[in-house]
């Protein structure tokens, strides 16, 4: 048999095989054990072949060294899965390869100094993929966690990368429905489309089934990752084809806003006005079209009346706001944003942050200048019969927008 086909056998009996059941599925599972219990044995005849072999007189020995580094990822991970003599084993591979070829192998993915790293990189997730399919990955968990590794320091490799050959275990687990899947597919997906270029899916169309992914979890109510879709999707978003990004901002926008209509969490909702901020900044005057922004922001300036609601939302509701007002402020119109104001006046009575006033201030007056004569002489001649009885902080306020308005 050939030598390297004989090490690939034996570095997969070393690697814990298939579960029978799904990783959630149950707390125990025999194939640890099994693993664990044989695998002195194999790792024995594993160095015994590898002592044998010159992997420098070897053609196209990047495959199985791509193996060999997902066993040492696999057996230093510390998991649950793994005991005391893994550890040892990955030791005793990194000392192999430091003697053979005055390498580690946990560098020969970073650099070319003895092997080919770009074609080692690509084996490396060629060879994870064929595990972790849709249906299977579940039953690889220290595959799962080989690939999660790997991918957390995907900047320092110095590789080109094509997104449908990595990419698609990140999206497995973002469309999982355990929490903690979805938060490793999202920081992994994050990771790797930062270091992708505006090229990168100019052959075919693969950014439709990473985008669906995304946009899917816009619903997700965990705050976490909620803001690593958001984070997700500004990293697509910067790589798309030109012809795609219009289409795209307006169906992001469209649904961040359904979700601020629905949503009540503070938190959340901080974190959804942010992202509107952000496409607001992106997609200016095309922002006009959706009339329920001004209902929005309405309706949380008004919760921001409260003041432990208005610690968490104000200064985002106010950016968010202002954003809209630089590039959408041509369809203004008192008839249908008149609540933004009145909300914006009542929370210019209660805010007790003195930081903010300046903002509101500025907002109020741009928002009272944008109206037609009528309709300022109107809320000015309101502004003039103020109660004096109210605080004197809220008078000088209301004051000093009149004085501007004028």
């Amino acid at each position: 048999m050939n030598t390297l086909r004989k090490i690939e056998q034996i570095i997969e009996l070393c690697l814990v095989p298939k579960l029978n059941k799904n990783y959630d599925e149950c707390k125990n599972h025999s194939e640890f054990g099994i693993r664990n219990k044989n695998l002195d044995k194999n790792f024995y005849l594993l160095q015994k072949q590898l002592e044998a072999i010159n992997f420098r007189n070897c053609n196209n020995p990047e495959s199985v060294i791509s193996q060999l580094l997902i066993l040492y990822f696999e057996l230093s991970s510390k998991n649950t899965w793994d005991e005391a003599n893994c550890l040892k084993c990955s030791e005793k591979l990194n000392s192999y390869f430091q003697t053979f070829y005055e390498i580690n192998l946990s560098n020969v993915i970073f650099q070319n100094a003895v092997f080919n790293h770009q074609e080692i990189f690509d084996k490396c997730f060629e060879n994870l993929h064929k595990k972790l399919s849709p249906a299977e990955f579940k039953k690889y968990p220290t595959q799962i966690d080989v690939y999660l590794r790997l991918i957390k320091n995907i900047k320092r490799y110095n590789v080109t990368i094509v997104p449908s050959k990595i990419l698609p275990t990140s999206l497995n687990l973002i469309d999982d429905y355990i929490i903690e899947n979805k938060l490793n597919g999202l920081k992994s997906c994050l990771s790797i489309l930062q270091c992708l270029n505006n090229d990168a899916f100019e052959q075919g169309n693969y950014f439709e089934v990473v985008y669906i992914s995304l946009r899917k979890l816009i619903t997700e109510k965990d705050n976490e990752a909620t803001k690593l879709v958001f984070e997700c999707l500004l990293a697509l978003y910067n790589i798309l084809p030109a012809d795609s990004k219009k289409q795209k901002l307006d169906e992001m926008y469209n649904a961040v806003l359904d979700q601020l209509i629905i949503e009540s969490n503070l938190y959340r909702k901080a974190e959804c006005l942010k992202f509107t901020k952000t496409i607001i900044s992106i997609h200016k005057i095309h922002c006009c079209s959706r009339i329920i922004f001004f209902a929005i922001i309405s309706d949380n300036l008004d919760l921001c009346c409260n003041e432990a609601v208005s610690e968490v939302l104000l200064e985002t509701v106010l950016e968010t706001l202002k954003e809209w007002i630089k590039y959408c402020w041509c369809v203004w119109k008192f008839s249908v944003g008149h609540k933004i104001l009145s909300n914006l006046f009542k929370v210019l009575y209660c805010c007790k942050d003195e930081q903010l006033v300046p903002e509101m201030h500025n907002i109020i007056v741009t928002l009272i200048k944008l109206c037609d004569d009528a309709e300022k002489k109107s809320i000015i001649n309101n502004l003039e019969i103020v109660d004096c009885t109210i605080k004197n902080d809220f008078i000088n306020r209301i004051n000093a927008i009149k004085c501007d308005v004028k």
